[in-house]
């Protein structure tokens, strides 16, 4: 289970529906990618996050997430501290089929993939 800001817990199965209960719930819809408001922090890993999500058909299927920090000089130091950060992650014991570190060739940046 990934636990952001010590009030939103997501792991495998999580429900759209019990999304639009939380206080990160904006009108997003489901079936949609879309990124929350805000930067967040994540139990048990130090920083902070931009975060998104993916619901289809009511259920989680994806987390992304990008490290923000004053450190990160260029995309290549944040792909660096995103592998550090994945290997934290895969010890959460997440009930994921996949977490990898995406790097996007067109623009030129990295991204923390969960996929459930």
């Amino acid at each position: 289970m990934i636990i952001f800001n010590d009030c939103l817990s997501i792991d495998k199965g999580y429900k759209f529906e019990d999304f639009k209960l939380s206080t990160f719930y904006n009108n997003q819809k489901d079936n949609r990618f879309f990124v929350l408001d805000g930067v967040y922090k994540i139990t048990g890993i130090d920083g902070k996050f931009r975060v998104g999500l993916w619901f289809n058909e009511g259920v989680i299927k994806q987390i992304q997430m990008c490290y923000i920090d004053d450190i990160i000089e260029n995309e290549k130091v944040r792909e660096k501290q995103h592998n550090l950060i994945i290997s934290n992650i895969k010890k959460m014991d997440l009930k994921s089929t996949k977490i990898f570190n995406y790097w996007d060739k067109r623009e030129g940046h990295s991204t923390i993939i969960i996929n459930f």
